[in-house]
């Protein structure tokens, strides 16, 4: 698969925005892998603009932000599936506490949804990530190499590193399901038709709209040709009333209300 988002939990954007919790003075910076792994896998799914600094504000809202330590690991199944991405955690005893057969059957587990096209965000402890805990984002393996999203790190030896090793070092998986319809696939989707055009958000009406009044064109039975980046744009536009001037001149009512 494509590699996923890569957003880093010090980049100065949010690095400095509140992450606490009892008053441990914590930010995204130093305690924020958690939402920023989650940021990434929505990012890359469900919605483009999200940004740890949405969803490390929403796991603090919401109590899943741990004092003096990280984030809860109740945490994934719910911010996820807000963004309709179905998640849940694989194992809830230490994987470094397991037997070797024991853990064998999760490590394959975990495996078998990064090859199917899952991705998997694994609490890692201490080794080549970190030197207590640490939540990494697992999006493929190439042999016996794994290939990882560290919101920690862009080191090179982070970011592709043998199976093994994180298998060694890994305490929990968190498998997180690839929806049938992801915001990659949407980018590279075309409507033909205005029946094709999602009607989440009101898009197909406001394209009906603009084709009503001529504004896009269109062979006056529905059919068009657009790219889902088209038809954002095109959104995008609408509502900051860039055709508000063309829409009153037709007889339509303008997106921006005074």
């Amino acid at each position: 698969m494509k590699r996923p988002r890569k957003y880093l939990q010090t980049d100065p954007k949010w690095a400095k925005n509140d992450y606490s919790a009892g008053g441990d003075g914590s930010t995204i910076g130093n305690a924020g892998c958690g939402p920023t792994s989650a940021a990434m896998v929505i990012a890359t799914w469900a919605d483009a603009n999200v940004t740890p600094a949405h969803t490390a504000a929403w796991s603090k809202a919401n109590g899943y932000k741990a004092p003096n330590q990280g984030t809860y690991y109740s945490y994934f199944a719910p911010q996820l599936a807000k963004f309709g991405i179905q998640s849940r955690q694989l194992n809830f005893t230490n994987l470094r506490n397991l037997n070797k057969l024991e853990a064998a059957s999760y490590h394959e587990k975990a495996l078998r949804a990064v090859q199917r096209g899952d991705l998997v965000i694994a609490c890692m402890g201490p080794g080549l990530w970190t030197s207590s805990g640490h939540f990494i984002l697992w999006w493929n393996v190439t042999g016996d190499m794994v290939h990882i999203n560290d919101p920690a790190s862009n080191r090179s030896d982070r970011e592709l590193a043998p199976l093994e090793r994180l298998q060694r070092e890994v305490k929990y998986y968190f498998v997180c399901e690839k929806p049938e319809t992801t915001e990659e696939d949407e980018e590279e989707m075309r409507y033909k038709t205005l029946n094709d055009i999602p009607e989440k958000n009101d898009f197909r009406k406001i394209i009906k709209t603009l084709m009503d009044a001529k504004i896009i064109g269109g062979d006056g039975e529905g059919n068009i040709d657009l790219s889902h980046d088209m038809v954002r744009s095109i959104i995008f536009n609408y509502r900051g009333g860039a055709y508000d001037r063309k829409l009153i001149q037709k007889g339509f009512a303008p997106a921006v209300k005074e």
